[in-house]
């Protein structure tokens, strides 16, 4: 459940990143290929061939959100052990949460993120909620 430990984070000066991409990106498979959104700024940032237009970035808390056993939802799944983007269904409406201070604070992220980016539109700006795992080393990228 989430990331692990900060240990197993590969970073995007990694060799094994550089590999990995290398295989979707210049061989042809007979079949598609999909990731995670969260892979999304490594696609954006390693390789030449994929058409960005057919990737997305992070839909938490724009599109979507997750709902725990506890009834808090979150912008994310990945949020379980970080109270401070969780909102109580014990206490608030669906609406209620998906308009509150967590959840716009995460959809700010997109915004105030990487601004002087030209390829910032295709990846978002990275993870709202572990800036470590974006694939990205680009002096335009802002740290939160």
């Amino acid at each position: 459940m989430g990331i692990g430990t900060a240990d197993n984070i590969l970073t995007s000066s990694n060799v094994y990143i550089q590999r990995f991409y290398d295989l979707i990106d210049k061989k042809r498979y007979p079949f598609k290929l999909g990731f995670d959104s969260c892979s999304c700024a490594g696609i954006i940032n390693f390789t030449n061939n994929i058409d960005f237009i057919s990737t997305d970035y992070c839909e938490g808390a724009r599109y979507s959100c997750y709902i725990d056993a506890q009834m808090n939802m979150m912008p994310c799944s990945f949020a379980t052990d970080i109270e401070e983007w969780q909102v109580s269904l014990n206490h608030s409406s669906i609406k209620e949460a998906w308009n509150s201070n967590a959840f716009s604070t995460f959809r700010s992220f997109f915004t105030n993120s990487c601004c002087k980016c030209k390829q910032k539109n295709y990846c978002g700006g990275g993870c709202p909620l572990f800036p470590d795992i974006t694939l990205c080393n680009k002096a335009e990228r802002t740290t939160h």
